[in-house]
């Protein structure tokens, strides 16, 4: 039973308007536990029976002594609220606003708006001539029936019911955005209200008014909006509303109330009391006995081994509770009562659980057990378990109570016909044994035929055995005897080294004799006077050679030399072109972001409401004077004041210019904490004496010898403001010599965890607040070189919101002993990584193997292990089109690695004779379906048509021209989808001329959607690697994508409307909308035939379906468009798919 649904109708209309405002915002966080203040609870918290997932605290103005007792009650004045602004998500009050007195009222609404975050929720009767009249008429009803007011009635009047007008003032005055709509036709509440007044007097007819309330509240509270209505609802948000207005109307269901139906219950309710007390009388005040038998191992059931209760058997709702049950309790039976009767809704609790029953003598009818014997009977089934407590439940009705009338009627009259399908079912059964009979014996004697033949056979094939192994003995035998020989000439060898053994002895002494002559002819020549006279030539030229070991020029002449080698004067001199043309923009798009001395005056002048102090944390170790003075200068410069330059020094005896530089500064800025350490303790020890020393509501990190933008903490200062973010961080770039000379920018996606495990795109400028760092932990040693990666992954994973600047904040400085210019001589950092991204899969419930990526070892690639072996269910729709359905199929079925899969292939009107020929081939494997779709074309309704008949667990969506390259592409797949977080994944595709199609999909681009890298060459690395590694994005190709069912479901498929374009980026906008993530791997390859020039609008009446998606697609995703992709830079072009700049 749903209890919510038989709560009184009224609370029913509040509470569940509650809900559906609440559930807009959990299916876009469908893991979100919100927290909730509900002001002026009642006793029974039922808000907490419609919102069981979320974290609410019940409050009221006066507490009685069983509230006082439950730590979830508060006492709270609504007008007066003690909690913090943004103390809770939401606050809701749907039984308060109408008995404030009008002048407080101004009071509650600014309170409740200001203690929540995301949104405040009012509900109230108004003020109408309507309303109030029907308030009169039914509070003369109720004095009549009992002679006194009722209560509530009456502090409306004493109140004044709320004025729509006065209300709107007072939202108007907030500031704030908010909308109103109303519920609950005034004719139907006042009805109902009649209907509960009538039943207060008599408990036995209590159950007549549950039943109208359940009526009401599951027939007819969705559509009880037609006006006039006694309710109004009011909701202010933090945000804009009109998303949520849209998804509120999407609830109601506009189909007209069936009144009939509800006035017939209702007027024959009077009735209906009379008639229960009549059927009633002789029962009321009778009671019976339940029993609960225990029992021990081996014993049976016993009257001295029982419990027993008194209750009277008009009280239908029965309950024991045991707080301690005998010890090494093995069985319990439960007989409910002495007699005949009908026992629902029968639940057994326990310390153990929830314990299963079952009924040994009962009959089990529409979710009942019906007993027929008048000594019912209930085992508890213990299963071993050592249950100490109990708490039984159940509803139990004697079988001769007349509401059992009906049920019993249906129960015998469905049994009359059991018994002649039983009949009929044994007359079936004998002639079936008759006729199986006779295909016995045909099969008897067609067996013993195609046994005597596999028996001849099996002669055969057993002489062919008899004859290999004789020769696999005859091979061994040989080889035994080349192995002899062999030990033979080994043993003479031994021999011979061991006659020689003196002579080497002699020979090694000869060849001392020798080295000491060497050392004395090189002592002769170092010490002679040309030796000496030529050390300053031979010291230029080491100074001549060393640019050529270490120099980014030289490194780029060799890498072009490289690439003439391999790929030819033409390419190479694009892809020369290419970078200079991106060197060239790139430090234009770093010199626009540079400000003006005005711009940094007015950024100190800036006041913020918070008061945040920055510790900016810096290990430093042998550091050059001239990178150590330009990094402290630029934290000096910060247009944002209030930080601490937190320094601990691991340098060794040689470099004791770090402390005299570093001693000079903060003699005159105390802003700069500096700790010299006794001995050099690496990174991330370094790092975490940095945080001990620090006392800064918010942490940023430093290298040595990197420089950080004037207005960097300024930045973040903003950011934290706005959106009170707990992880930031920004653009950076990398620089040689001064900042002037920019030698890669990084325009960085937001967010995106697949990509964050594969790269450290993070990196630099990264901020996080105090209480994230103490909910992250230190930096962990044992992955030195790549602790950063370490904690950016654990951090993120840690944070509450994580926001990115799109502005370069941070230089990298690239020098011969920077990370910058060759992690691949600090293998330590990289094996630290394949370490720390494998505990990061373990922390997540996955095992993974991790390997670096050839174009750079600091990119990786992850194999993460199935859990599982789910069925994935393969949709291909097509239409004719005989050589590309054949070459797909035929690839997945020769390619493809992964076993458990089926084919569902689609077709939506074929008429080709050697497409269905091909059909037909295809029918005899049993994991191949072919479907006919026979409506008008649509993409998106075809592969939902598909889907009703998948059985898999995973669904791909694949065009039929496509050809399977990497055999374990579900795999590559699959190890992605099995995640709970994720709700699509996507392939690398390529054209036929092995240029790329598709490597994802950005949104904006083109006005809509791209495709990145449209065109590239296969083996192209794409910006900063992308080409080769894994990633979060926010859409992918339907032309293979895999989706797993339940999300498939959630997200109710693809939408028919589009139904030439759009429908794949639709659904995984939905889908991310839902929560869920979409990551693109490039290790599942694929052809894709599609044309380059093959465009929607070859005729006009596609370009007309066409508009109409693109106006839908636009419509849907105003927000989506408007905001920009959040994996993609708002720095990088829009007009084009390679990732250039604007």
């Amino acid at each position: 039973m749903n209890k919510k649904t038989y709560i009184a109708f009224d609370q029913y209309q509040r509470y569940q308007t509650i809900v559906n405002i609440i559930s807009f915002y959990h299916q876009k966080n469908p893991n979100k536990v919100f927290s909730i203040l509900e002001i002026g609870s009642n006793e029974h918290k039922d808000l907490g029976l419609f919102l069981p997932q979320d974290k609410i605290v019940f409050t009221d103005l006066i507490l009685t002594d069983s509230m006082k007792q439950d730590p979830e009650f508060q006492q709270a004045d609504g007008t007066n609220l003690l909690y913090g602004d943004n103390s809770f998500d939401f606050v809701v009050a749907a039984d308060v606003f109408e008995h404030i007195p009008e002048e407080k009222r101004s009071s509650f609404c600014c309170e409740i708006k200001r203690v929540s975050k995301i949104a405040s929720v009012i509900c109230f009767p108004y003020q109408t001539t309507e309303n109030m009249d029907a308030e009169e008429r039914l509070n003369a009803y109720y004095k009549g029936l009992y002679g006194s007011d009722f209560i509530w009635l009456k502090e409306h009047r004493v109140c004044g019911l709320p004025r729509l007008e006065d209300v709107d003032a007072i939202y108007d005055n907030l500031q704030v955005p908010y909308f109103k709509f109303f519920h609950g036709n005034l004719k139907i509440w006042e009805k109902m209200w009649y209907c509960h007044f009538n039943t207060c007097a008599a408990n036995t007819t209590e159950e007549y008014r549950h039943t109208i309330d359940h009526y009401y509240n599951t027939k007819i509270y969705n559509a009880d909006i037609i006006p006039p209505c006694y309710r109004a609802f009011y909701i202010s948000t933090s945000e804009k509303f009109e998303e949520l207005q849209k998804w509120l109307n999407g609830q109601w269901n506009l189909d007209t109330i069936d009144e009939d139906i509800l006035n017939l219950i209702l007027s024959s309710h009077q009735y209906m009391v009379e008639q229960y007390n009549v059927n009633h009388k002789d029962s009321i005040g009778k009671s019976t006995m339940a029993t609960l038998y225990w029992a021990r191992e081996g014993e049976n059931y016993q009257e001295s081994k029982k419990y027993q209760w008194s209750y009277n058997i008009s009280e239908h709702d029965f309950r024991i509770l045991i707080e301690k049950l005998p010890d090494s309790v093995t069985s319990l039976r439960f007989d409910p009562m002495e007699s005949t009767c009908v026992v629902e809704d029968l639940h057994v609790y326990s310390n153990q659980g929830v314990l299963q029953v079952v009924p040994e003598n009962a009959i089990q009818y529409e979710g009942k057990y019906v007993f027929l014997d008048h000594d019912p009977r209930i085992q508890i089934i213990l299963d071993g378990k050592q249950v100490t407590t109990l708490d039984l439940r159940a509803h139990v009705t004697p079988l001769d109570y007349p509401e059992q009338e009906e049920l019993l009627a249906k129960l015998f009259r469905d049994k009359e016909q059991a018994t002649e399908a039983q009949q009929k079912l044994r007359e079936q059964m004998e002639e079936w044994q008759t006729q199986h009979k006779i295909e016995m014996e045909e099969w008897q004697t067609q067996h013993k035929i195609e046994m005597e033949k596999e028996e001849e056979l099996h002669q055969i094939e057993l002489k062919a055995q008899e004859t290999k192994y004789q020769n696999m003995l005859d091979t061994q035998a040989k080889e035994q005897d080349e192995l002899l020989s062999k030990q033979k000439e080994i043993q003479a060898s031994l021999d011979h080294y061991y006659t020689h053994y003196h002579a080497a002895i002699e020979q090694r002494e000869d060849l001392k004799r020798q080295l000491a002559l060497a050392q004395h002819n090189y002592n002769m020549i170092s010490n002679a006077f040309f030796w000496k006279i030529t050390k300053p030539a031979r010291i230029m030229l080491d100074l001549i050679k060393k640019p050529f070991h270490n120099s980014c020029l030289f490194s780029l002449i060799g890498k072009g030399l490289h690439s003439l080698k391999k790929n030819g004067i033409r390419y190479t001199w694009r892809k020369v072109i290419s970078k200079w043309n991106y060197w060239r923009d790139a430090k234009k798009s770093v010199q626009i972001q540079i400000l003006s001395e005005e711009e940094l005056q007015n950024q100190r002048k800036t006041v913020f409401e918070k008061k945040i102090l920055f510790s900016i944390l810096t290990p430093l170790y042998n550091t050059p004077e001239q990178f150590l003075r330009e990094m402290i200068e630029s934290v000096q410069a910060q247009t944002y004041p209030n930080w601490e330059l937190c320094l601990a020094d691991g340098s060794d005896a040689e470099h004791n210019e770090v402390y005299k530089t570093v001693l000079s500064y903060a003699k005159r800025d105390k802003r700069i904490k500096y700790q010299k350490l006794q001995e050099n303790r690496g990174i991330s020890e370094n790092t975490n004496v940095c945080i001990h020393i620090s006392t800064g509501d918010y942490i940023a990190f430093l290298d040595h010898d990197d420089i950080l933008s004037p207005n960097a903490l300024f930045e973040v200062m903003c950011e934290i403001e706005r959106s009170n973010a707990d992880f930031i961080y920004s653009d950076e770039a990398t620089f040689s010599g001064t900042i002037d000379n920019i030698i890669t920018p990084h325009y960085k996606p937001g967010y995106a965890p697949d990509t964050l495990r594969v790269v450290n795109y993070i990196c630099h400028f990264t901020v996080v607040s105090r209480g994230l760092l103490n909910r992250t932990g230190l930096l962990c040693s044992k992955y030195d070189g790549s602790q950063d990666h370490d904690f950016v992954i654990r951090a993120t994973d840690n944070a509450k919101l994580v926001k990115r600047i799109p502005k370069f904040l941070y230089f990298w400085r690239y020098h011969s002993n920077s990370t910058s210019a060759d992690i691949s001589t600090k293998s330590y950092a990289i094996k630290a990584a394949y370490e720390l991204i494998h505990e990061d899969a373990l922390r997540h419930g996955l095992s993974a193997t991790v390997e670096s990526l050839p174009i750079c070892p600091t990119m990786y690639r992850i194999k993460y292990e199935l859990t599982s072996n789910p069925k994935v269910s393969i949709l291909i729709p097509t239409k004719d089109a005989f050589d590309y359905i054949t070459v797909c199929v035929n690839s997945i079925l020769e390619l493809t690695t992964y076993q458990n899969y089926e084919i569902i292939i689609i077709d939506t009107g074929s008429t080709v004779n050697e497409v269905f020929d091909y059909y037909e081939s295809l029918q005899k494997d049993s994991n191949i379906q072919v479907l006919t779709y026979d409506q008008p074309f649509n993409y998106a309704d075809v592969n939902n048509f598909g889907v009703k008949y998948a059985s898999g667990d995973q669904i791909i969506l694949l065009n039929n021209d496509t050809k399977v390259i990497t055999p374990d592409w579900i795999q590559e797949m699959l190890m992605y989808a099995q995640r709970d977080d994720v709700g699509a994944v996507g392939a690398k595709l390529y054209y036929s001329d092995d240029t790329i199609q598709h490597a994802g999909v950005g949104i904006g681009i083109f006005g809509l959607a791209g495709h990145y890298f449209n065109g590239f060459p296969r083996n192209d690395v794409g910006y900063m690697g992308r080409l080769y590694w894994v990633q979060n994005l926010s859409a992918v190709t339907g032309a293979c994508v895999m989706i797993p069912r339940k999300v498939w479901d959630k997200v109710h498929g693809l939408d028919n409307y589009f139904d030439i374009a759009f429908s794949d980026i639709d659904i995984c906008m939905r889908i991310r909308r839902a929560g869920y993530l979409v990551v693109w791997t490039p290790f599942a390859e694929l052809y894709h035939f599609e044309s380059k020039t093959l465009g929607y609008m070859t005729t006009p009446e596609k370009q007309e379906r066409f508009q109409k998606d693109v106006a839908r697609f636009q419509e849907r995703f105003a927000a989506e468009l408007a905001e920009g992709d959040p994996y993609y830079n708002p720095n990088l072009t829009l007009e084009r798919t390679d990732y250039t700049l604007k």
